[in-house]
């Protein structure tokens, strides 16, 4: 069977970590990349071609929102998942179709 081929995109190394973390405990998904902003969203989603890609939405150089809609206009395979600037700790996500 084939791993998921996930990208996580942040600009937080901590952030990074944490996703890579939860990720890494489930045998059927390959963290195959890893980027500090949307330009490298962009140029894994091109060059990876990943199942999935995590996407912080506040990112300098390029914001997760727009990596998404270039990923898009590309037609990227990937589904990507993002999550919100939150408040008290409480996070909400967003999937692309």
């Amino acid at each position: 069977m084939n791993k998921i081929k996930v990208v996580i995109v942040d600009d937080s190394a901590f952030m990074r970590k944490a996703i890579e973390s939860m990720l890494a405990k489930d045998s059927e998904i390959e963290i195959v990349g890893q980027g500090r902003n949307g330009l490298d969203a962009v140029e894994m989603a091109r060059n990876l071609k990943p199942d999935v890609m995590t996407l912080d939405i506040e990112m300098p150089r390029m914001d997760g929102l727009s990596a998404l809609e270039k990923n898009n206009e590309r037609e990227s395979s990937a589904r990507h998942y993002g999550q919100f600037p939150y408040h008290r700790g409480c996070g909400s996500h967003y999937e692309s179709p």
